[in-house]
């Protein structure tokens, strides 16, 4: 779960403020690693998932990952 939460945020940082981050999670956490020039407000982060959009981020994050990659190359 937290591995989909991770991938989900780091799609909406990327999206939202237009930079590239990297995103870890274990069960216990999720970690998003940022530099000290990517600097807002920790308040915005909480407006980044809803019900109604975490699905779509949630495909869009996911299916260009090495998680689905088909060994057989078919569908």
């Amino acid at each position: 779960m937290n591995r989909a939460l991770g991938l989900a945020l780091r799609k909406r940082f990327c999206r939202t403020f237009d930079f590239e981050l990297q995103a870890a999670a274990s069960d216990d956490a999720v970690v998003l690693s940022l530099g000290p020039q990517h600097s807002f407000p920790l308040d915005e982060v909480l407006g980044f998932l809803s019900p109604a959009t975490v699905r779509d981020t949630l495909i869009q994050a996911v299916l260009p990952t090495p998680m689905f990659a088909s060994a057989g190359g078919g569908t």
